[in-house]
């Protein structure tokens, strides 16, 4: 795969963002500390605090919008069905907007789309370094602008095309892929893409086509050994864990062996070492990702061990993370920095140095700042 990175998002019209909001990983500082926060100039591990209500799982949705437009990928049905709650309730708009801007191959590729409910396009256009490719009216069903060979699609014969699902879609399924690298490298990034919410059910957008039962795609894929130095290393448990298919059933459960009995380890374990096991499913599949929206990740984790979960996914360098918590431990410059750390409020987002009029340094307790209020400054 290419190098590709999200630059830039925004949204507006979308559920309770009436007006229009901004999610900047361009918004680099010169920290010298903690790099790994950063790749190309971006901000690649981001971990995003506010209140309840304010947004913060809707704004993924939005992001994650793109996965239900350009590709088949999976979205749970707990999610699915929320689709109707889609257009801000207090705007005369008819429409949400959607806005990309990707760095691809050097390159600066933007993509935008507008839709009056969730399956419905009104207009989409692609641009690729300033220079608009197309620019398709859903309504009027008839390109606005024209230029494919700008990205390798000049001779694409549009005559199947069904005026209803996304325009870029239909060039990438129906030209010759071959001669799109940008075209490639995008739809290979979204359909890459995840979100999870880090409860006992497994709920998730993107990346895989169907849902798993991730006790038994650990035993599976032979990584019950692994799944046991994993909950070693984040919780000092040391586990006696085995595999057991059901005779009736068949279906494949993880077993805990103690002195006297086996007793089986998801329906005895609480509710943070559920959320680990989900944790270790996604975890094991990172790799194979390009962007991961982590939601409400830390809900049944003690504090300590948020942070031992949020170390798991630096060592990830080529995927882009988003976080989303409450957890005010985790602001530490020991972990992060400055400028990887986001506060949504009043709709609008923004990272702790363009929050306060303090110059933060590497040796601040970012945490006692926040607890006293010095990022509430705008």
């Amino acid at each position: 795969m290419g190098d590709i990175m999200i630059r830039k998002f925004s949204v507006e019209n979308y559920r309770n963002f009436k007006e229009k909001i901004c999610l900047d990983f361009s918004n680099v500082r010169d920290y010298s500390f903690n790099t790994f926060c950063q790749k190309n100039g971006l901000i690649s591990k981001i971990i995003m605090y506010g209140e309840n209500g304010v947004g913060k799982s809707n704004l993924g949705f939005a992001l994650f919008d793109i996965v239900s437009v350009l590709t088949d990928r999976h979205i749970t049905d707990e999610i699915g069905k929320k689709a109707t709650l889609f257009l801000n309730a207090d705007s005369d708009e008819k429409e949400a907007t959607f806005h990309y801007e990707f760095d691809i191959n050097g390159h600066e590729l933007q993509y935008e789309y507008c839709k009056s409910d969730y399956n419905k396009l009104v207009s989409e256009k692609l641009m690729l370094d300033n220079s608009v490719v197309f620019s398709y009216d859903f309504e009027h069903k008839t390109f606005i602008e024209k230029d494919l060979d700008k990205i390798g699609a000049n001779s694409l014969n549009f005559e199947f095309y069904e005026n209803e699902s996304s325009v870029l879609r239909y060039i990438a399924n129906n030209g010759n892929i071959a001669e799109m690298q940008n075209v490639k490298e995008l739809m290979q990034f979204v359909s890459r893409m995840l979100w999870f919410r880090s409860l006992d059910r497994n709920q998730y957008i993107g990346l895989n086509t169907k849902s798993r039962n991730f006790t038994e795609y650990i035993v599976e894929k032979n990584l019950l050994s692994d799944f046991n130095v994993f909950l070693n290393r984040v919780t000092g448990k040391n586990y006696k864990l085995i595999s057991y298919a059901d005779e009736v059933t068949g279906e494949q459960i993880i077993l805990e062996e103690h002195r006297k009995r086996k007793i089986n380890f998801f329906n005895a374990a609480s509710n943070g070492t559920r959320t680990l096991t989900l944790f270790y499913y996604w975890l094991s599949q990172f790799k194979e990702a390009s962007f991961v929206w982590m939601d409400e990740f830390d809900a049944f984790y003690h504090f300590e061990l948020s942070e031992k979960v949020i170390r798991e996914i630096i060592p990830f360098e080529n995927v882009q993370f988003v976080v989303t918590t409450h957890n005010t431990y985790l602001l530490s410059n020991s972990l992060l920095r400055p400028d990887a750390y986001l506060i949504l409020r009043n709709g609008k987002v923004r990272n702790l140095p363009d929050s306060t009029f303090r110059e933060l340094r590497e040796g601040h307790n970012l945490e006692k700042l926040f607890r006293n209020g010095d990022f509430e400054d705008e």
